[in-house]
């Protein structure tokens, strides 16, 4: 499961169905289905910054118009931390916006989001290495590992809700690179 764009405050409910016997949690639905519903209601701007453990640092802007329902806003996300060891390091910046208007007998959601983020990886060390104590369990050899990863996606959701029935068409562009070194 790939969430790195969806940034808590932005969850609005989540609703967890489990098995995977009922045709509307889609093909993927092996174990069960987690629907998030995402909204921000607090209006106007808001800014929140927070640090902690092993250099963490977060940074979290949103916006959501007074004048519409929740589930129109944008938010944006810069995070990064020195990990807890060497090599360990990561960062990374999350954004995304929805607007949602009626339309005709139903609602159409338009979503953007994305991220782009940047890692560290120390490797393995040799188990020899680590008994004979020339080497601590957190250690590396320094080597230049890790990667960059991002992902850009655009939704659009038509949908249509009755008192004994619901649907939706919901087309979807994904654009994904993942770089390791």
């Amino acid at each position: 499961s790939d969430l790195h764009f969806v940034m808590p405050e932005v969850v609005s409910s989540i609703v967890a169905s489990p098995g995977n016997y009922s045709p509307d949690q889609g093909d993927f639905a092996v174990a069960g289905t987690i629907r998030y519903a995402l909204g921000y209601d607090e209006p106007g701007f808001t800014g929140k910054a927070t640090v902690g453990s092993y250099g963490e640092r977060r940074l979290f802007l949103a916006y959501h118009p007074a004048e519409r329902s929740a589930a129109s806003f944008g938010a944006v996300e810069l995070q990064s931390t020195d990990g807890f060891g060497p090599a360990r390091a990561a960062s990374r910046l999350s954004a995304i916006a929805q607007h949602e208007l009626p339309l005709g007998p139903g609602a159409l959601r338009l979503l953007v989001s994305g991220y782009a983020g940047r890692f560290d990886s120390p490797g393995v060390v040799r188990l020899a290495e680590v008994e004979s104590h020339r080497l601590g369990r957190f250690d590396t050899y320094g080597v230049n590992q890790g990667g960059f990863s991002s992902r850009l996606q655009l939704v659009a959701e038509y949908g249509v809700s009755t008192e004994t029935s619901r649907w939706s068409l919901v087309p979807y562009v994904v654009v994904r690179d993942l770089r390791l070194k």
